[in-house]
């Protein structure tokens, strides 16, 4: 559904992106950390740790992206072409990500397909 809005409405595809990307970080900050933050406290971890490691993943990617981009277009000037290549880099990564969560979906399944169910629910 979603990728048939992104075709339909191309003029407005970085609204829709912005969308995406607030809703990863609403369900990563809002469901996902206070599970962690409590099973790492479980583990003897502190708070202070356990909240560094979201800031230090974000900014390797940030890292990863200004370094790719930099170093495919050195003078930049050509960032259209940066951002293409880069574009498709990600889509190869989301590729294989789809993959992955494919093939644990698929053992779960074999497993039992209650199991199997839990998995494809637990996003």
């Amino acid at each position: 559904m979603g990728g048939w809005i992104a075709v339909r409405e191309r003029r407005r595809v970085h609204v829709l992106l912005g969308f995406g990307a607030g809703v990863l970080l609403g369900a990563s900050f809002f469901d996902l950390l206070p599970e962690a933050l409590m099973a790492a406290a479980r583990q003897g971890w502190s708070n202070r740790a356990t909240l560094a490691l979201p800031v230090l993943g974000f900014l390797l990617f940030y890292g990863a992206d200004r370094f790719l981009e930099t170093h495919i277009c050195p003078t930049g000037e050509c960032e259209a072409e940066a951002r293409r290549r880069i574009a498709k880099m990600s889509a190869v990564g989301l590729i294989a990500h789809s993959a992955l969560d494919g093939a644990s979906i698929a053992a779960a399944t074999l497993v039992s397909w209650r199991i199997g169910l839990i998995v494809r629910c637990s996003w």
